[in-house]
């Protein structure tokens, strides 16, 4: 008995011990101290819209920045001043913000419908996809594409909505909600999927 209690005594001596020894991990370097060299300044604000639970990115180019506000609004703006160049309220509840090409300003519903207007903020064409968009429809080459919720890719004609194909991947059994737009660059579709790919 005697020698199970020294056995005890010292097993736990060596674990104090443990806990005062020195760590031989490399101390980090000290943080870059960052002089402010580039001053920002406000230009203009706008607002359109309520608070939403989507992530709602202005979609923006050289002339135009256009804003999808909650739950229906699409406003366009002058990329310069900020002046309001059109406001309309949408048919469908906005959930996958907005994207914007040459001639087609796009946003997605919560309902899987695409809407489209032109640049001066004129109705074009709605088209059904799958599923809700939850991320900004790409416009670029005479295509609009979106990605939504149960895994696919459609993509549409810019001129009249008619769909051109879908991609489909099966989704992994456990997803999160994925935000990311796609990209169109040339004639490539680039996605990021639920599964990682």
């Amino acid at each position: 008995m005697q020698a199970l209690y020294r056995i005890v005594v010292a097993s736990s001596l060596l674990a104090l011990s443990a806990c005062g020894t020195v760590s031989n991990a490399p101390e980090p370097s000290p943080l870059p101290v960052v002089a402010q060299t580039l001053p920002v300044e406000t230009q203009w604000r706008a607002s359109v819209g309520d608070k939403t639970q989507f992530r709602f990115v202005p979609a923006v180019d050289a002339e135009l920045l256009v804003v999808a506000g909650a739950p229906d609004k699409l406003r366009a703006l002058d990329a310069i001043t900020g002046q309001s160049r059109w406001q309309i309220k949408t048919e469908q509840a906005i959930a996958g913000g907005v994207g914007l090409g040459a001639d087609v300003v796009a946003v997605g519903s919560i309902k899987g419908v695409v809407l489209t207007y032109d640049r001066t903020g004129k109705f074009l064409w709605k088209a059904q996809a799958s599923s809700e968009i939850m991320a900004p429809p790409a416009v670029s080459n005479g295509i609009v594409v979106v990605k939504t919720g149960d895994g696919r890719i459609s993509a549409f004609a810019a001129a009249d909505g008619k769909q051109l194909w879908q991609y489909q991947k099966q989704l992994p059994s456990l997803i999160l909600r994925n935000y990311a737009a796609v990209t169109i660059s040339g004639n490539v579709v680039y996605a990021g999927m639920s599964g990682g790919v």
